[in-house]
């Protein structure tokens, strides 16, 4: 009682509890836990659970009440050798002592759920925090992002955060950057899908329009050509002029 603010004892189920102080780690409120240990159980790997009673659990699962808590079991980490003996001693006031102070310290890296993720995952583009089923990861960077930051590459299909999506400079599809092409003509950079013959749509459009202009000049080079011809095959008037040439031996007779 002069450690614990509630110590309850319930002779029936074999069980001795006490709860301890709400507890802050990190700025993170997890809120106070029960420590209840079945002593009639001591034999057994884990005779004790830790209970939320205000539970304020990982945005990620909610099985984790604490960094080093899940499913009511207390991952021990360096308070294990006393924990074992003490209730091998049976030194039960020891044993609640060592799980509690245990539950007032992290241990970053050896937790199953990190404090800097509790609230959720941080998306690395927006900032937000997600679930972890709305995670996405970056194919290229390994950076976790949210949905709704996330991009698809329009030609491999790899997800991608937004600091490795580009986009096709034709139809401005999300590309990755192994997946873009240069245009033959411009050097805009495309996906291969806007590419026809290395050249990006307005670049073949120009290529259309030049081959027309040379067509239409072609076909008006010719037409000069042809009334030429037509002038020297007919006289002023528009008739048929008779030429009729002088052969050798023959001489030309009065009309």
């Amino acid at each position: 009682q002069e450690e614990f603010e509630e110590v309850d004892a319930d002779f029936g189920e074999g069980t001795i509890a006490v709860t301890t102080e709400p507890i802050t780690l990190s700025d993170i409120f997890l809120g106070p836990f029960q420590i209840r240990l079945a002593w009639r159980d001591l034999d057994e790997p884990s005779p004790y659970r830790v209970i939320a009673l205000e539970a304020h659990p990982a945005g990620t699962n909610d099985g984790v009440t604490h960094p080093h808590v899940q499913d009511e079991q207390l991952c021990e980490g360096e308070g294990r050798q006393a924990i074992e003996a003490a209730l091998a001693q049976g030194r039960i006031g020891d044993f609640f002592l060592v799980v509690a102070q245990t539950l007032r310290t992290y241990s970053q890296g050896h937790a199953y759920v990190e404090l800097s993720r509790w609230r959720g995952l941080v998306c690395s583009d927006c900032g937000a925090h997600v679930d972890e089923d709305e995670q996405c990861v970056c194919e290229r960077c390994d950076a976790e992002v949210c949905s709704g930051c996330s991009s698809s590459c329009h030609s491999c299909d790899r997800g991608l955060c937004s600091d490795c999506a580009t986009s096709c400079e034709d139809c401005q599809q999300p590309l990755c950057e192994s997946c873009q092409t240069a245009c033959a003509g411009c050097q805009k950079m495309c996906c291969e899908g806007c590419l026809d013959e290395g050249l990006c749509s307005a670049c073949q459009a120009d290529q259309e329009q030049e081959t027309d202009q040379e067509h239409e000049s072609d076909e008006a080079s010719e037409i000069p050509s042809a009334s030429a011809e037509f002038a020297a095959a007919h006289d002023g008037d528009g008739n048929d002029a008779a030429v009729q040439p002088e052969c050798l031996g023959e001489t030309a007779l009065p009309a």
